[in-house]
C-alpha cells in the first residue's frame, strides 16, 4: 500500500512539474471504463465543480474525499486521487494567478486529498 501511495503522489506531482514555466495542462477525464480506472464523464465532474471551487479544496480535502468515496464506494484510494485530481485542475487552472500559484494549487490539493486516503 505505501507504495501505491508514493506512485500516485509522484503522478501528481509529474501533472504540475511537467509544465514548468508554461499553461498548467490538466488531465482528460477518462470516458472509458478501464481496470484502476473511474469512468470520469464529464457530467460526474461537473457535479463536483461547486463542491471544489468553494473556498480552499485543499483544506476542505477530508468532505472532498468523503464525498468521493461515498459516490464510488468500490473505487480504490489511487483511482479517486486521480479522479479529484482530474476534477480539480480545471477549478486551479480558471483563477487569475500565476501559472506557478496554479501548479502550487494542484500539488497542495493532491497531497491532502492523497494524505486522506492513504
Amino acid at each position: 500500500m505505501r507504495n501505491s501511495f508514493f506512485s500516485v503522489l509522484s503522478c501528481a506531482f509529474l501533472i504540475c512539474l511537467s509544465v514548468g514555466a508554461q499553461a498548467l495542462e490538466c488531465p482528460t477525464p477518462q470516458s472509458a471504463a478501464k481496470p484502476g480506472v473511474i469512468v470520469e464523464a464529464e457530467a460526474v465532474i461537473a457535479e463536483m465543480m461547486p463542491l471544489l471551487a468553494q473556498g480552499d479544496a485543499t483544506q476542505r480535502a477530508s468532505g472532498i474525499v468523503a464525498y468521493a468515496r461515498k459516490r464510488f464506494p468500490t473505487a480504490q484510494p489511487g483511482e479517486i486521487v486521480n479522479f479529484l485530481i482530474t476534477a480539480y485542475c480545471p477549478v486551479a487552472n480558471g483563477q487569475n494567478i500565476s501559472e506557478a500559484d496554479k501548479q502550487t494549487l494542484v500539488n497542495n490539493f493532491a497531497t491532502a486529498v492523497t494524505r486522506q486516503l492513504y
